[in-house]
């Protein structure tokens, strides 16, 4: 199976080059960018990331109004955060977080977290395809009823 790919955004570059290695050590194909705002032009170039692994707080756009703009390329995410704060935890759960990581980071007990959420996206993304393909069947069928009632009526 393809390597899943995902993207690290952390404004902390020791987070970013030891958490982004051991993600790599563990089969992961990582992008790695110390920004929102990068995340974002990187997404809107690529959009084809598996997931997004974003610090809660950084300078420029914070990692909630990143997933904000993320969620327009559907892309999931998971928020990472030196806080366990209540509000924030909640706010990353009303954005839609898979998941919510608490620094400092241990790999290998990060990777149960970031397969489960993948595994949850990849159902949502199944969710969404087949409710877009129902309602497509949906709009064609009510388009077919009536032209059967218009000709039932002639």
């Amino acid at each position: 199976m393809k390597a899943k790919k995902i993207l690290l955004v952390d404004d902390d570059g020791l987070v970013l080059s030891t958490f982004g290695k051991g993600l790599k050590d563990n089969g992961y194909r990582v992008s790695m960018v110390d920004s929102g705002e990068q995340a974002v032009r990187l997404v809107r170039n690529e959009s084809s990331f598996d997931l997004a692994i974003l610090d809660m707080r950084m300078p420029g756009l914070s990692g909630i109004e990143t997933a904000k703009v993320l969620a327009q390329f559907n892309v999931p995410v998971i928020f990472l955060s030196a806080y366990d704060d209540e509000a924030d935890v909640k706010q990353a759960v009303t954005e839609g977080a898979l998941a919510y990581l608490v620094k400092p980071i241990d790999v290998e007990k990060a990777v149960p977290t970031i397969e489960t959420a993948l595994q949850r996206a990849m159902e949502i993304r199944v969710l969404r395809d087949t409710e877009i393909r129902l309602d497509s069947a949906l709009e064609t069928g009510n388009l077919v009823n009536v032209v059967v009632g218009i000709l039932m009526e002639r």
